[in-house]
């Protein structure tokens, strides 16, 4: 069924009984009024907008903090890498091939001394 405005000079307001819009006569012409749910559901989607536009940005800062974290890890990594192959070009035989023969030398040096305490010297003039 059909919806028919009325004639605007008895009624400059109209609602559609199937659609349940509401229409009103100016400038010339039927143009639909917003209702209280309708204008209730619009703020409800700006201020969803809204709160959407401050997660993105929370998102944006956080991805900027990430990316910041990962380029110090990779230093890290970078530095410890450095460290490692440091420490594998280290000759671990010859080090503990000269820390024994240190070892033996301190104990030969602690029998000499030793010894001397028990020397006596005869200083002759």
């Amino acid at each position: 069924m059909s919806f028919i405005f009325p004639d605007p000079s008895v009624s400059t307001t109209a609602t559609n009984p199937e659609t349940g819009i509401t229409y009103e006569y100016a400038d010339g012409m039927w143009t639909p009024v917003s209702t209280d749910a309708e204008q209730d559901t619009v703020s409800q989607i700006i201020a969803d907008d809204d709160r959407q536009d401050v997660e993105i940005q929370s998102l944006k800062d956080g991805e900027t903090v990430d990316r910041q974290l990962l380029v110090q890890l990779s230093n890290r990594v970078g530095t410890n890498e450095i460290d490692i192959g440091n420490i594998e070009n280290l000759d671990i035989t010859s080090a503990l091939s000269a820390l024994a023969i240190a070892q033996q030398d301190i104990i030969e040096l602690k029998s000499k001394v030793s010894s001397l305490e028990l020397t006596s010297f005869l200083i002759l003039e």
